[in-house]
């Protein structure tokens, strides 16, 4: 019940953030205990015949519950903590001076200032009040010693009364802070896994989202790759179709038949056979390469030839790139390492890599095509650089290059290239994660490095450096 009434005086403001939500309502739960604990003083101080004390603590009980309206009325956290403390403070002095100086309760009871101020405001503001909680018993032990005890205001004869009263007050009003800022800071817990829980569900989504991207950027490469041994397919098939009828039609001709016409077409009919079957097993080949990337990687190395692969993915992007925009064109230059030795990694994260960097620069060539012929009128032709081979320095590693001739990464985001969800993209062309996979893939998947030089308006390279045998 008493949650319900803390939330009925925190403001809608204080709704929308976390840390702002908990810091209201740790100050209107102190607020409401502070008025409640004062309220229980108040009888204390009635049964030892403190009359003065009783008016003070009920006057501080009341000026409490009006600060907890004040709050909700617009007031800052800061200054509603103040004005209870400052309350707190005059009631504790005046308690003491009423009741016999440093031997009131009350003046051990200043330690509260600066703890109370510290959970709800921070150190800086809890110095303020640490300050003042030390002047009242110093000014109480320097007045003493100058002019003399201070008299007792209330019966002598029930000071024990008075000191056990204070502190249960005491102990029971610490034992409430802290409960309360221990419920709070298990609200704020709770919160944050929550939120965490839901930032990583957004991530995973994000990371399949990518996946999906690069699986439909591949499979638009597929699909123009297949179309050729399709279409070859389909031609020597309909040309053997009449073959074969021309060949059936020359059988019925009986004695006049033209034993070399039937040879011939029937080395026409084993030529496109075997063109056939050529074409067949080059599209099954295809299908095979997509079913092994779309397969959920098991992580395992394989010995793998890295020309054959980076060629492959190479066509495929650019295919893939054709298929989304037929005026696409660009140059593409490879030079590979015909002596590099088979690579240990695993081929469809590191094809996925690949994928990924081609990718880019067929996107940063045409922004820059796209930008040159609107702009300067000038001739640009689209090129791409792809190589392979043994480091000099370092030949038990292999680097694969993919340069471009696009538009280039300013200097300053260079480092921020391979953060997470960082995209130079336009809003909706990209999640910022493919980067950002690859880094992760060629470093802690496989030991290597993944490295970029750039220059804005003038291209981009990227080198994927990888260890011949597996880390």
């Amino acid at each position: 019940m008493l949650s319900r009434i803390a939330d009925y005086f925190i403001p809608s403001k204080f709704q929308e953030h976390i840390d702002d939500q908990r810091a209201a309502r740790l100050l209107v739960f102190t607020l409401l205990y502070s008025a409640m604990a004062e309220c229980f003083s108040v009888v204390n101080s009635i049964s030892i015949g403190f009359t003065e004390a009783s008016y003070l603590l009920f006057s501080a009980g009341l000026f409490n519950l009006l600060i907890v309206f004040f709050f909700r009325n617009g007031l800052s956290i800061l200054f509603c903590t103040n004005l209870s403390m400052g309350c707190h403070a005059v009631t504790f002095f005046l308690q003491s001076w009423w009741g016999g100086g440093l031997e009131c309760p009350s003046t051990s009871a200043t330690f509260l200032l600066p703890t109370v101020a510290m959970l709800l405001t921070g150190k800086r503001n809890a110095t303020l009040w640490l300050v003042v909680a030390l002047c009242i018993p110093v000014f109480f032990f320097i007045y003493e010693q100058a002019v003399g005890p201070l008299p007792i205001r209330y019966d002598p004869g029930k000071k024990g009364v008075f000191i056990l009263g204070s502190a249960l007050g005491l102990i029971v009003v610490v034992y409430l802070i802290t409960l309360v800022f221990d419920q709070e800071k298990s609200r704020a817990i709770n919160a944050l896994i929550q939120k965490n829980d839901e930032l990583l569900t957004t991530q995973e989504q994000l990371i399949q989202k990518e996946k999906m991207a690069s699986l439909g950027e591949l499979t638009a490469g597929i699909a123009h790759e297949i179309q050729n041994p399709l279409n070859f397919v389909n031609n020597f098939s309909d040309i053997s179709i009449e073959l074969f009828s021309e060949l059936t039609d020359e059988r019925q001709q009986g004695d006049q038949r033209d034993l070399d016409l039937e040879e011939g077409i029937l080395k026409n009919l084993e030529h496109n056979l075997r063109k056939i079957s050529h074409h067949g097993h080059r599209a099954s080949n295809i299908v095979h390469g997509m079913l092994e990337h779309s397969r959920t990687s098991t992580g395992e190395r394989l010995p793998t030839d890295l020309n054959a692969l980076t060629d492959e993915y190479l066509r495929l992007a650019y295919h893939g790139q054709r298929a989304k925009d037929n005026t696409f064109n660009a140059i593409l230059t490879t030079t590979f390492d015909a002596k590099l030795p088979l690579v240990t990694i695993v081929p469809q994260d590191v094809g996925r890599v690949l994928l990924n960097l081609f990718h880019n620069a067929f996107y940063a060539v045409n922004q820059r095509k796209l930008a040159s012929d609107s702009l300067t009128g000038r001739a640009y032709h689209p090129q791409v650089w792809v190589s392979t081979g043994l480091q000099m320095n370092r030949p038990s590693v292999v680097e694969i290059r993919v340069k471009d001739n696009g538009t280039g990464i300013p200097g300053d985001i260079q480092q921020k290239i391979f953060q997470p969800f960082f995209t130079t993209k336009p809003t909706g062309e990209g999640t910022g994660l493919g980067l950002s996979l690859s880094y992760e893939i060629i470093t802690k998947g496989h030991g290597g490095m993944l490295e970029l030089m750039s220059k804005e308006g003038e291209g981009s390279e990227f080198v994927i450096s990888l260890p011949l045998t597996a880390i």
